[in-house]
């Protein structure tokens, strides 16, 4: 039996042409709260996006978490699919329970494009989550995401940035290797369970790895794995708590610093109290 919720995994968008043309509800859900447009964006799918709301689908529906879909794209960082929700009549500052807009999920993983789109169209940059409490300007400081923080300070250049096509921007992944060992700690502080700045939202293993780039070295020791990542002055080790990743996501142990002047140590395994 085919149904809308079923055109992702086929790569189709024919099949919802098809079955939206003999009546289909585009707005069902399923029993988990998911509706066909949530799932193209879950999917990176403009196309059928770009079907859906042409066919007068609601732009504000929200993800069984409580995040609109324009913050929910955003965090994937799909601006092509902001912007066509934008133009659907999204609201730019729809908040999830938490306070998070797509502007601040921009700021958070580096999207220049998707900052740019949500600037020119008026999203606030005076507003703040629960769980940074900063505004987006200073959280993209914050993340290292320089380019980011330019647009949200000059509007003139944020509309100039929005008119380009969305492509891959090498700004939202940061290279590990031209940042020092206490600039790269302060990245993934937010991740690290003994960090004042960790907030309990994790990501998951591909998410994480997309976003700091992926270890050129890991190790596994027991229940702990260990993640290895150049740094301009030295060698970071993350310790990673190998069971949750695939369950909860990405907790950071803890994080361990050699200098470059000294031969890199062997991973220990930690000690048991």
């Amino acid at each position: 039996h085919r149904d809308l919720h079923s055109f992702p995994t086929r790569r189709s968008s024919d099949l919802v042409k098809a079955l939206a043309e003999k009546g289909a509800d585009l707005n069902k859900k399923t029993s988990e709260g998911w509706t066909p447009l949530l799932n193209a964006i879950s999917l990176h799918k403009p196309e059928i996006v770009q079907f859906l709301q042409a066919s007068k689908v609601d732009p504000n529906q929200k993800t069984p978490g409580g995040a609109p879909a324009i913050v929910f794209a955003a965090r994937k960082q799909q601006s092509s699919i902001v912007k066509l929700l934008i133009d659907a009549g999204a609201d730019v500052n729809g908040t999830d329970q938490r306070g998070w807009t797509a502007l601040m999920a921009c700021a958070e993983t580096g999207d220049k494009h998707g900052a740019a789109v949500l600037l020119s169209s008026g999203a606030k940059v005076g507003l703040k989550n629960t769980d940074f409490k900063v505004t987006v300007l200073k959280m993209a400081e914050d993340m290292g995401y320089d380019a980011v923080a330019e647009l949200i300070r000059n509007p003139d250049r944020a509309r100039a940035e929005a008119e380009k096509p969305e492509q891959a921007d090498s700004d939202s992944q940061p290279d590990s290797s031209k940042l020092t060992m206490s600039q790269w700690k302060k990245q993934v502080a937010p991740f690290n369970a003994n960090s004042f700045d960790f907030k309990q939202r994790l990501l998951s293993e591909e998410e994480f790895k997309k976003r700091f780039g992926p270890p050129f070295e890991t190790q596994k020791l027991g229940e702990q794995a260990m993640w290895y990542y150049k740094c301009s002055d030295g060698l970071i080790q993350l310790v990673i708590e190998a069971a949750f990743i695939e369950q909860q996501g990405v907790v950071i142990k803890d994080v361990n610093e050699q200098s470059l002047h000294g031969e890199p140590r062997p991973a220990e395994a930690p000690k048991k109290n």
